[in-house]
């Protein structure tokens, strides 16, 4: 019994770890502030949750440095090579093209596509898309 109810605890450490570190993932991304044209968007076929994705080439030199390619939170963000691989929502990317402009302002969990603002980020805790 004794050994169910420790696993029972590591479970619940693991998942809150994971919940924390989703966290300050997310802080960071709401924090920064870039722009870029969108060059590739993907599905994951194989994926349960985030299935779709898209690569935006970053303008803003600034961004690039806040952005390191060691800073990653797979898979719901990556960057490398002047572009960040973004997981959004279902509704963005039916609603944006290759060569869109994105801009993400600092501090919002949206992102503007075309003008129009979309939810992207979810403010609610241990989760990640809207």
């Amino acid at each position: 019994m004794f050994h169910c109810c420790g696993l029972v605890r590591y479970g619940k450490g693991v998942q809150e770890d994971v919940v924390k570190t989703m966290h300050l993932h997310k802080e960071r991304m709401v924090a920064i502030e870039y722009s870029g044209l969108v060059s590739k968007k993907s599905i994951c076929k194989n994926c349960k949750e985030i299935k779709w994705q898209i690569a935006v080439v970053l303008n803003e030199s600034n961004a690039r440095e806040k952005l390191n390619s060691r800073i990653t939170f797979p898979p719901y963000y990556r960057y490398e090579n002047d572009t960040l691989f973004l997981a959004v929502t279902k509704h963005i990317y039916n609603n944006i093209s290759v060569m869109d402009t994105i801009v993400k302002n600092r501090d919002s969990y949206n992102l503007i596509i075309k003008g129009q603002e979309f939810n992207w980020l979810s403010q609610e805790q241990g989760k990640w898309l809207e």
